[in-house]
């Protein structure tokens, strides 16, 4: 009802519980939250985005603008920050369990915007399987200070994902094309 100028707030923290409840595995944290900031010996910002949208998808060309104007920017004026940007593709391949390096592969071929991202990326971009668990445990590894949800309310898995606690700030972006 947001989306009606209706302040639906209410609504959504009551699907939240519902969820948490029927779903305790989505009250996931990764380790690296409970830890200080002060401790880690890395000095950049590590910043993530995850969409199951990153191909010929209105999400993925306009991010695509926005992150290759993030790399235009820090080759021209050199980063306000350090920092390292992990880019998380959902595919739309399900495997019930990843429980081996076969599992782990990704055989759908990449369309020109994947293509794209993934050089711009190269080693920081990375297509998961549509496996909540396995998403989760893979964003956790990069330990993120910012993870951008490019996609809530259009990719399911993307919303399972969102529960879960994966970097110290998380931002859910949202742009319309009309």
């Amino acid at each position: 009802m947001a989306h009606q100028g209706l302040n639906d707030k209410e609504v959504q923290v009551l699907v939240t519980r519902i969820f948490r409840y029927l779903s305790p595995d989505l009250n996931f944290v990764a380790n690296h939250i409970a830890k200080p900031r002060i401790s880690s010996s890395r000095t950049s910002l590590r910043i993530g985005f995850i969409s199951n949208h990153f191909r010929d998808h209105s999400i993925g060309r306009i991010m695509i603008e926005v992150m290759s104007l993030m790399k235009v920017l820090d080759s021209e004026y050199g980063p306000a920050l350090e920092r390292e940007i992990f880019v998380y593709s959902i595919t739309h391949k399900y495997v019930k369990e990843v429980n081996s390096d076969e599992d782990r592969i990704i055989d759908e071929p990449m369309d020109y915007i994947s293509a794209q991202m993934n050089s711009i990326f190269n080693t920081k971009f990375f297509r998961f399987p549509m496996n909540v668990n396995y998403i989760r445990q893979e964003i956790a590894k990069d330990e993120l200070d910012m993870l951008i949800f490019a996609d809530i309310g259009m990719d399911f898995v993307s919303f399972l994902v969102s529960f879960s606690r994966l970097a110290t700030i998380q931002v859910i972006k949202f742009m319309s094309g009309r």
